[in-house]
């Protein structure tokens, strides 16, 4: 008898790998790192502000927790409120933030922008408990976009929260390590670095229609006795301010010498009511002009009779 046997070898193939990963989170504390900003542009009721934040390097006072002490990267990254409140105001602005953005996961009102990445590593191994330690920074800046509408005219002095944190490991994944500094447990909302302060005016925007700025009044012909209290009435202009606002109208001359003894004396009429005084003072929102012309004097002798006047018109 033949008897075969077989032996099966099965050989199995492990490997182990190490997964790099974020070791070492923080965040700066106690308004101390020196965030200051700027902006540009002219704000008519909406608010249009490009601004930057920096601030200086040096040594500040930071909240931080890492597995172990470390030589290695670090990624630095800055929060700020998606909107906020204006003090005394239901208007809401909307902050915008420049470059690679993240809404931050433990609290969608807010967003984070990543920075830069520096060679840095974690200098105290804190066993993963959050500390408080005298940590190196370095200078850095953000840009950021301010904008909204609804706001009446005035002067506005806005103070806005921040958080300047940073993630560091020893493969430098710059990517990962911003979006590891913002997970739960790690760097929250709560964590506020301090304020920057923008301060702006809001200024009003009047416009009138007219044509090429110039409103020509004709009297027509008239024979001598029928000259002196002659009235013409212009046509309607539409006077509309972003906010409603006082206006102060006036006219120079109000009373317009005419040549050949005769002048206009020119009165304004805002929506229903005509104003005789010069100048005049009204609430103006969206409101219907008309400027009045009546002749005073009579004329010596047949002609042409012609006269300028400028109204000029003065709001906040």
């Amino acid at each position: 008898m033949l008897i075969s046997r077989c032996l099966f070898l099965t050989a199995f193939f492990v490997s182990f790998g190490v997964k790099a990963s974020t070791i070492c989170v923080g965040y700066y504390v106690g308004n101390n790192v020196g965030f200051t900003s700027s902006f540009v542009g002219d704000q008519f009721n909406k608010v249009n502000i490009k601004t930057h934040g920096r601030w200086n390097g040096g040594g500040q006072n930071s909240l931080y927790k890492s597995l172990r002490n470390f030589a290695g990267f670090s990624s630095y990254s800055v929060a700020v409120p998606k909107q906020i409140s204006l003090p005394g105001s239901s208007v809401q602005l909307t902050l915008t933030l420049s470059g690679n953005v993240i809404t931050v996961p433990t609290d969608n009102r807010w967003q984070a922008v990543f920075v830069q990445q520096t060679n840095e590593g974690c200098a105290v191994n804190t066993q993963g408990v959050w500390q408080q330690i005298h940590a190196g920074i370095r200078a850095g800046q953000v840009n950021i976009a301010l904008s909204g509408n609804g706001l009446p005219s005035g002067r506005y002095q806005l103070d806005v929260p921040y958080i300047l944190a940073w993630g560091s490991s020893t493969d430098g994944n710059a990517n990962r390590d911003f979006q590891d500094t913002w997970k739960a447990g790690n760097v929250g909302t709560s964590n506020v670095t301090g304020y920057f302060s923008l301060d702006f005016t809001i200024k009003n925007k009047c416009e009138i229609t007219s044509v090429n700025n110039e409103l020509v009044l004709k009297h027509g012909t008239m024979t001598p006795d029928v000259v002196s209290g002659s009235k013409v009435i212009s046509k309607e202009l539409s006077l509309s301010c972003e906010t409603p606002t006082g206006v102060r109208f006036q006219f120079q001359p109000q009373k317009v010498d005419l040549g050949n003894g005769v002048s206009s004396r020119l009165t304004l009429k805002i929506s229903d009511r005509e104003y005789s005084d010069n100048p005049v003072s009204a609430v103006i929102d969206n409101s219907k002009l008309r400027v009045i012309s009546t002749l005073q004097g009579k004329p010596g002798a047949a002609g042409e009779l012609y006269g300028v006047s400028v109204l000029t018109a003065l709001y906040d």
